[in-house]
Parts: C-alpha cells; sequence; structure tokens
C-alpha cells in the first residue's frame, strides 16, 4: 500500500519483492552515488521536464569530493546545478545510511522548502524496489524506513541547535544576514566540526567578503587537501571553484550578452565567482578588495577606565589605537571627533559609536568602535560617555533623527558632555534629512577609495561590502543586512567638509583619469556637487530648516 495514498510513494511497512537482478542493481546503487543518480535520479529542468540527471564533468568530481572528503566548501556560479547535485548526493545518502540526520539550511525557509519539494520530486520517481519506504513525509521533513531523516529549515540558528546532525547542507551560505551567520557559525558549526564522522557541504555564489569569504580563505586547495588527507587529517575544509565556462555549450557571445543585462561587476560576482561587493556597492570593487580588518588592541585594564571592568558582555568595544596625549595632539593640529547612532528596541539595529582620529580634513583613521543591539539606549549611551572621555571628549556627532532625540537628551542633560556638535541654531545635533544623507554617503566614497579615511574595523568594512544603491538617491545595507557602522562613520567624513572643522587642511584633488573611468556619467557630476552642496552655507541652512519641519510634524 502506498504511504498515504500517495502514488509510486511505498509505505515503510509494505513488503517488496526482490529479485537476483534487482537485489545486485541495489548493492551497485549503495557503492556509487554517481551510478545512482545517472541511473535513478530525475530532476526538473527548466525546458524539458523531469529528466534522468545527465552530469557534467565538474558534479561528478563534486560527487567524488564530498564521498573522500568530509567537509567541502563550493564557490560556484550561478545557473551550474550547485544545489541540485547536493541534494542527489544528500538523497543517496539518506537511502543507503542508516539512523542518518540529514539538514539541509536555506538562507530563507521558503527556500528551503523548495529545496525539499524537488528533492522528494527526485525520490517518488524512484523504482518502488529502491525506495527504502517512508515514515514520514511533509514539506519540512522525510523519514524512511532505516530511520534516516531529512530535515529542512531556514538558518536561525535556533531552528537546529540541539540537533544532532551527521550531514548539513548550507545553500548559498554568502546570502546570510552577517548577524546570523556569525550565531550560525558559533553556536552550530563547532559541533559538526568536533564529529568524527560529521559532514558538512557549503555551497553559494559570492556576496562579497563576507562570512563565506572568511571561510573560504581558510580552505585549502584540493592538492593541499590530499596531502592532510594522506596523513590522517580529514578535519579541514576543500575548495571548489565552478564558474560560468565549465558548463557546455556556454560561449563568450553568451557571457557578453549576460554582462550586458546585468553589468561587468555583478558578471565578475555571479558568474566568474570573485569576491566584490554585493550589488551596486557604494564602494567600488576594487577598492574593496584591498580593504583589510585590524585585530583590535587588547582592553588592558591598567590602561583602560576602571569603570569598564563592570561592562556587560553583550557589549562589543573594538579598540585600534590608544588615544595620545591632549597636548601632543593640540600642538600637532591633530583631533578626536565622535559618531553615535543609536537604534529602537532590542535585538534590532545595532547602537554604534566610531571614534576617528583627525590629522586634516583629510587624513584620519578609525581608533575606536562600539556596538550593540543587546542594550538599552540610555546603558550604551552612559558607557559611551566613559569612552569618549578616555578619548579627551572629542566632538560628538548625534544623528537627532528617530531615537537619537533620547541620545541627545542623554548626553545634554544628563552626561552635560562639553562638546556635542550642533548643526543648527536650535542645538539639536544634526538631523538627517534625505538630501544631506545621498550627497554625504558620496563623501564616504570619495574618502575611503582614496585612502583619506583609513577604516580597520571588520563589522564597519562588512558593511561596506554591502552598502548598496537602494533607490536613485537612497544607500543602504543590502540583503536585509545592517548598515549601523558605516551611517555613523559617514557623519564624521561629513564633519571633516563644514564650517564647523577648524583642524589642519589640505586641498582635495580633482578626480583622476583612472577615476573618472570608474565612475558613471551621473556620479561623476555628483562628486563635485555632493562637495559644493555640504560646503554651501544656503544649503545646509535650508536643510537644517527642512529637519526642524520634520521634527515638527512627528
Amino acid at each position: 500500500m502506498p504511504f498515504n495514498g500517495i502514488p509510486n510513494l511505498r509505505d515503510a511497512n509494505e513488503p517488496v519483492k526482490l529479485d537476483l537482478e534487482k537485489l545486485k542493481e541495489i548493492k551497485k546503487c549503495a557503492l556509487d552515488p554517481i551510478y545512482f543518480i545517472r541511473n535513478y535520479v530525475y530532476i526538473n529542468t527548466k525546458d524539458n521536464g523531469m529528466q534522468l540527471f545527465d552530469l557534467y564533468d565538474f558534479q561528478e568530481a563534486a560527487i567524488k569530493r564530498f564521498m573522500k572528503y568530509r567537509f567541502n566548501i563550493n564557490k560556484w556560479s550561478r545557473q551550474v546545478g550547485k544545489s541540485t547535485i547536493v541534494r542527489g548526493f544528500i538523497l543517496w545518502w539518506g537511502i543507503f545510511h542508516k539512523d542518518q540526520l540529514i539538514a539541509m539550511i536555506g538562507n530563507k525557509l521558503s527556500l528551503a522548502k523548495e529545496q525539499m519539494q524537488q528533492l522528494r520530486d527526485s525520490y517518488s520517481r524512484l523504482p518502488t524496489w529502491l525506495q527504502p519506504g517512508v515514515k514520514l513525509w511533509n514539506k519540512t521533513s522525510i523519514q524512511f524506513s532505516n530511520n534516516s531523516r531529512i530535515i529542512v529549515s531556514s538558518s536561525s540558528p535556533d531552528n537546529i541547535r540541539g540537533f544532532s546532525i551527521n550531514l548539513l547542507y548550507l545553500d548559498e551560505f554568502a546570502f546570510l544576514r552577517p548577524n546570523l551567520a556569525a550565531e550560525f557559525i558559533a553556536s552550530v558549526m563547532p559541533s559538526i566540526s568536533s564529529g568524527k564522522t560529521t559532514r558538512c557541504i557549503i555551497t553559494s555564489t559570492p556576496n562579497g567578503m563576507n562570512h563565506f569569504y572568511d571561510m573560504w580563505q581558510t580552505s585549502l586547495e584540493l592538492e593541499q587537501a590530499e596531502a592532510e588527507y594522506d596523513k590522517g587529517n580529514n578535519d579541514l575544509y576543500v575548495r571548489s571553484v565552478v564558474t560560468w565556462d565549465k558548463v557546455p555549450g556556454r560561449t563568450e557571445a553568451w557571457a557578453n550578452a549576460e554582462k550586458v543585462k546585468i553589468g561587468d561587476q555583478r558578471f565578475r560576482q555571479e558568474y566568474e565567482c570573485e569576491f566584490v561587493g554585493s550589488g551596486i556597492t557604494l564602494i567600488d570593487y576594487r577598492c574593496l578588495e584591498k580593504l583589510k580588518a585590524v585585530d583590535p588592541l587588547p582592553l588592558d585594564s591598567s590602561i583602560w577606565p576602571p569603570e569598564l571592568a563592570d561592562i556587560v558582555r553583550d557589549i562589543s568595544m573594538r579598540a585600534f589605537k590608544y588615544p595620545e596625549p591632549a597636548g601632543v595632539m593640540e600642538a600637532k593640529g591633530y583631533s578626536y571627533v565622535a559618531s553615535i547612532d543609536t537604534s529602537y528596541g532590542m535585538r534590532q539595529d545595532y547602537h554604534v559609536l566610531q571614534i576617528a582620529k583627525v590629522y586634516s580634513n583629510i587624513k584620519c583613521e578609525q581608533v575606536f568602535t562600539m556596538s550593540s543591539n543587546c542594550t538599552e539606549v540610555n546603558d550604551f549611551c552612559r558607557i559611551a560617555n566613559i569612552i569618549l572621555k578616555f578619548y579627551h571628549n572629542p566632538y560628538l556627532i548625534i544623528e537627532y533623527n528617530g531615537p537619537g532625540k533620547s541620545t541627545y537628551d542623554y548626553f545634554f542633560n544628563t552626561a552635560m558632555y562639553p562638546n556635542i556638535l550642533n548643526f543648527d541654531l536650535k542645538c539639536r545635533g544634526l538631523w538627517a534629512t534625505p538630501t544631506l544623507k545621498s550627497n554625504v554617503v558620496i563623501l564616504l566614497k570619495m574618502y575611503v577609495q582614496r585612502g583619506y579615511i583609513k577604516v580597520y574595523d571588520y563589522d564597519t568594512i562588512m558593511e561596506l561590502m554591502t552598502f548598496t544603491q537602494k533607490t536613485q538617491n537612497t544607500w543602504g545595507g543590502g540583503g536585509n543586512t545592517h548598515d549601523d557602522h558605516v551611517t555613523s562613520l559617514y557623519w564624521i567624513v561629513y564633519y571633516l567638509n563644514t564650517t564647523m572643522y577648524y583642524g589642519n587642511y589640505e586641498q582635495i584633488e580633482d578626480l583622476t583619469e583612472t577615476e573618472l573611468l570608474r565612475l558613471t556619467d551621473e556620479m561623476r557630476s555628483r562628486y563635485a556637487d555632493a562637495l559644493d552642496f555640504i560646503r554651501s552655507p544656503d544649503a545646509m541652512a535650508e536643510q537644517h530648516k527642512l529637519g526642524a519641519m520634520a521634527e515638527a510634524s512627528v
């Protein structure tokens, strides 16, 4: 009797007659996943519906790696069948290995469910004598009579924490939000890595230099992996790259047509598998490739304020340079400037404090960053105030919009902070209008790409990797990523180009020929317009007037 009346789906308790030929065929399939996939696994093709899986050479090579090496990380182009080949391997593994828990994880639950549906379609087309029989069959979980289970989930660590997973598949892992990826890697991956027989397969198209990039950097080329394997070490990730041209029939003409559709940058990332910025990033991908994070300095208790000893663990503090003596700074015409950006609620956007050391209007560097999305606004401000005192009470930029009002109230009324920068006559810090923001991000682009500002913080760099154009005049974190470190940083660049900055001054050079070639026509004109706009007292007065009107309407 079929399982739950579903045609061609053998129930776990349904007997099946096996002759000698079928027994030989089952043995052959059990020993050779490539044979099993080629002869019995049907997949849904775009043009011809369900067809037997005709493996490409690189897909066969992938199956052999999955068999030999426990940990595989695959940087594959779009439209090369990366998830399809892994599904075929997972189906084989679940059928011919008993008591296994196999988890397929997608960055969205809807995508994970689609993976399960396609796997179920392939399983239901196997001959009934090859099926082990089904005990459980739904949209997120199936179980065979050999007690092996295949489950799907979104990439939230809470969804699979506590499961004893034997084979973990992470699909399009590069597109997982950075905060979720960090939590997933910290809470789930150690249990996979510590096992003796557990396995993990990661497939993804690159999406900037994020967590997937970091894992890729520590993985081994196949030759290196073979050498480690011969020594008895099978605990390291082996890497694989498949670009667009590995698919038979794809020509340069096809590639050129695709470049016209999506642009050179996206083609390099999505089809040539290069770790460039995702989407239409604010910062040119050539510059993003050169940004390197620096390890923070240890928070030495003999140097740092003693009040920091009681700081809760939910606040991340990263110092890259200790403060110079105030007298030395003043004699050189140097200064510190800080920007604080607070958010609504808990475990949503981040509160961020950025402090930069300023040498001139076009030379500054990140010296301290603090962030948290698990702390109340007032607690974050209280700790920020301690840090600011340590850096000689630098000028402080507070974006007044939204939760910034309570931040301003804390520093003005509670802390009585002496150096709040007020950009209008109402003494409200800085009210950020859409027009002001759209011009400030252009300045940030110039400062980062020209090296006018040195960025050392890992989280800030990761956000720059995904800081993309949202509409014609707005920018923000792409793919549901955060952008709080970037938005707090660009107000420092803004300050250096206003009349409120009185430090060392250097002339900003015109765009070079190379820079001009790398910009669209629209961006070329916006470079000059952004500087003129921000340096115009009349334009700034108009923006602050609009800000006051916006505040009054809230």
